[in-house]
């Protein structure tokens, strides 16, 4: 399949002597878009500008992402993939004016407690959805420069699949394919997507990615200048339990936390007065972690979210091996292999469990977005979404017993 032409030539048009990076910086410096919310703080965008970069020059290059494909984006909880996503977008709005062909990211979060969708993109790729969700009589919001918000109650009671994320893509695809613009590359980026039942999801994957496929052969054949590819982002826990039914048909992004330097400024903005270096043995740049810490202090936020936490994971990985017949000595086995390093856990059920509660996270056979640092919670296999996770199970294995305290995962960390 032949590269769409504008897909370098776009940025080419704002300097032929500047690189990506340098107008993702410009932008990003000057746009209010480049603020972020963290656990109710606002902040500036930090970081991703690699990211960024890396996804919009891979539409010519196939690396991340291009030719027609569909990636699932995961990573640790609160690591900030939707706030990646959303500055991808409103970057590339600036990167490649309205009346340009070229790279046009269009982000789409649905609300499922308010049955309502937000669809972020350049203006003529909103005027098109706009006008065919108000031919179906589905009320949308008027303003080009925000997300555009409509109410999808009438067209969640009759979408075919039981499924709104389902039907809004293959609308989006869809319009895209019959009123997309000549010389364009199409990003849709499918924003959370939640769902209890990991065969669900991988229904939903293998669907769209086929869906795609088709589209975008159809585009070829007729000699349209168009590619359509999608992003879905959602919960670690989902990901790497639907991998093993989806396997390699789909492309798999791992992103990760804040690297050490960013997570600096964050912690700066934030105005948390810990210690540094502490905070990154026990957060690890996660901003979610950071802004609970900012929110409630280190100490609430350790006993609350962390040791709670882990304690939930081994009381349910306690209840699987009484059902399989095996004692709580067979779990605390499994916890001082962990303690020697995240790649060892094994078996069952105590990976499941660690993974189920968005504790560990298998990081192997998938392309890394985001440069993962080495550090002692971070495996070749599996990793700790977030240190104090994995120092709370050394100090259960140092002690042989689940009566850990914060000092003693701080000691651990220290």
């Amino acid at each position: 399949m032949p590269l769409i032409s504008n897909r370098v030539t776009f940025i080419e048009r704002r300097g032929l002597r500047r690189s990506v990076g340098d107008l993702i910086m410009e932008i990003l410096r000057g746009a209010k878009s480049s603020k972020t919310n963290i656990e109710g703080w606002l902040v500036d965008f930090v970081d991703r500008e690699s990211e960024i970069e890396r996804i919009v020059r891979s539409g010519a290059t196939g690396e991340i992402i291009g030719y027609g494909t569909l990636a699932l984006l995961y990573g640790p909880k609160g690591c900030g993939k939707s706030t990646l996503a959303s500055v991808l977008t409103k970057v590339s709005i600036q990167l490649t004016p309205a009346s340009e062909a070229g790279f046009k990211p269009i982000y789409v979060a649905y609300d499922e407690q308010r049955s309502v969708v937000s669809i972020t993109s350049s203006k003529d790729v909103v005027d098109i959805v706009r006008e065919v969700y108000g031919r179906a009589g589905l009320e949308v919001g008027v303003s080009v420069t925000a997300a555009q918000v409509f109410t999808l109650s009438a067209y969640v009671r009759t979408e075919r699949s039981g499924d709104p994320h389902a039907s809004i893509a293959s609308d989006i695809i869809s319009m895209l394919e019959h009123r997309g613009r000549a010389g364009s590359w199409y990003l849709v980026i499918l924003d959370e997507y939640r769902v209890a039942d990991p065969q669900r999801l991988a229904d939903f994957l293998d669907v769209r990615q086929t869906d795609i496929s088709m589209t975008n052969l159809r585009l070829y054949e007729g000699g349209r200048d168009i590619v359509i590819d999608m992003i879905v982002t959602t919960s670690d826990a989902r990901a790497t339990e639907t991998r093993g039914i989806v396997g390699g048909k789909i492309r798999w992004l791992l992103t990760w936390n804040l690297p050490r330097g960013a997570t600096d400024i964050l912690i700066d903005q934030l105005g948390i007065e810990e210690n540094r270096e502490l905070l990154w043995r026990l957060a690890g740049g996660n901003p979610r972690a950071l802004g609970l810490i900012r929110r409630s202090g280190l100490r609430v936020w350790l006993e609350n979210e962390v040791i709670d936490g882990v304690l939930r994971a081994l009381d349910s990985a306690f209840e699987e091996a009484k059902r399989l017949g095996r004692d709580r000595s067979w779990v605390m086995d499994q916890v001082r292999a962990v303690a020697e390093g995240p790649d060892g856990l094994f078996g069952e059920p105590l990976r499941d469990h660690l993974i189920a509660n968005n504790i560990a996270i298998y990081v192997a056979a998938t392309e890394k977005l985001t440069e993962l640092p080495r550090e002692p919670w971070i495996g070749r296999i599996y990793a700790f979404q977030i240190p104090a996770y994995y120092y709370t199970l050394r100090a259960i294995a140092k002690k042989n017993s689940l009566e850990v305290s914060i000092d003693d995962v701080v000691r651990e960390a220290s």
